[in-house]
């Protein structure tokens, strides 16, 4: 096998924060106004956090991508 080495894609919430973190974290997140979700993100320190990973299909034990989300609105 070739030597691999995992790649990272950053993935940041659109204008829409609530619905994006509804989708990818609990339904119940995406009832909160954007403006909640604004004004805590530029006011909290919170760090990016890696919430996925995309494998090989031929060697599903090697991680080929990292998914990691920014949490810094793209608005």
């Amino acid at each position: 096998m070739k030597n691999r080495h995992p790649v990272a894609f950053l993935i940041h919430p659109r204008v829409n924060v609530a619905a994006d973190l509804g989708q990818l974290f609990h339904p119940l997140l995406a009832r909160l106004p954007n403006g909640i979700y604004t004004a805590g993100l530029q006011h909290l320190p919170v760090p990016p956090l890696v919430t996925g990973q995309i494998r090989y299909t031929d060697a599903p034990e090697e991680v080929a991508a990292h998914l990691i989300t920014v949490p810094l609105s793209a608005g």
